[in-house]
C-alpha cells in the first residue's frame, strides 16, 4: 500500500529514487533526458585514430571544467588494441555520438580526495591549469612531431578577453605548453538559423 501511495503523488522517475535510491535522475531536472543506465558507458580503449577533442570552461576561484572528448567515425575500422579484450571497441556506439573519456573538474577536495561540491575553484594560475592538462595528456595518441592528437580545442570565449595584458589563452597558447584553443559558440539558446546550446545537448542525449 506503501509504495502504491507513492506512485500515486509521484512521477516515475520521483518515485525510482524513493524506492530504489536512484537520484542519477531528478525528477523536473533541466536535462531530465540524461539515464546513466544509457549514457554512462562500459569501459573500452579508444582506438587511436579516432578523432579527439578538449573542452575548458574555465574557472578559478570557481571550479573549472577540462573535458577530453573521441567522436566515434562513420566507418569502424577493427582495431584489437593489446590487453584484456574485453576492453576492445564492440562497435555499439551511433555514429558521430561524442564520447567523454576523461574529465578534470578543478574544484576542492576534502582529505580522501572526494569533490567537496562546494562550487568552490582550485584558484589555480593559468599556467599552473596549463600544466596540469599537458601532465593529463602524457598517454594521449601523438603527433608525428610529438604533440598529442587532439584535433581541437574549445573554451569558454572570456579566456580571449584583452585586460592590459596578455589574454588567459594567450597564456595556454604560450611555450611550453602550446593549448591552442578557439573560442566555443555558447549561446544557450537558439539564434536564428542556430541551435542553442541546450537543444543541442538535448537533441545528443535523446
Amino acid at each position: 500500500q506503501y509504495i502504491a501511495r507513492l506512485h500515486l503523488v509521484g512521477g516515475p522517475k520521483l518515485v525510482s529514487a524513493w524506492l530504489q535510491g536512484n537520484w542519477d535522475i531528478i525528477d523536473g531536472a533541466f536535462f531530465d533526458e540524461w539515464n546513466g543506465a544509457k549514457h554512462v558507458i562500459p569501459q573500452f580503449i579508444i582506438p587511436p585514430h579516432w578523432t579527439r577533442a578538449m573542452s575548458l570552461d574555465w574557472g578559478s576561484a570557481k571550479p573549472f571544467s577540462v573535458g577530453w572528448w573521441a567522436i566515434v567515425p562513420d566507418r569502424f575500422d577493427q582495431y584489437e588494441p593489446p590487453g584484456d579484450p574485453r576492453y576492445h571497441y564492440q562497435n555499439n556506439l551511433p555514429r558521430g555520438c561524442l564520447v567523454r573519456y576523461r574529465e578534470w573538474y578543478g574544484c576542492q577536495v576534502n582529505d580522501r580526495g572526494e569533490s567537496m561540491h562546494n562550487n568552490v575553484g582550485l584558484k589555480l594560475t593559468i599556467e599552473q591549469c596549463a600544466q596540469g592538462i599537458c601532465d593529463r595528456e602524457l598517454r594521449e595518441p601523438r603527433r608525428p612531431e610529438g604533440g598529442p592528437a587532439i584535433a581541437y580545442r574549445v573554451a569558454d570565449p572570456s579566456i580571449f578577453k584583452q585586460d592590459g595584458g596578455p589574454s588567459f589563452a594567450e597564456r595556454f597558447a604560450a611555450l611550453p605548453y602550446n593549448l591552442r584553443f578557439q573560442p566555443g559558440d555558447n549561446p544557450r539558446t537558439g539564434r536564428t538559423g542556430a541551435m542553442g546550446g541546450w537543444a543541442m545537448v538535448r537533441q545528443r542525449l535523446v
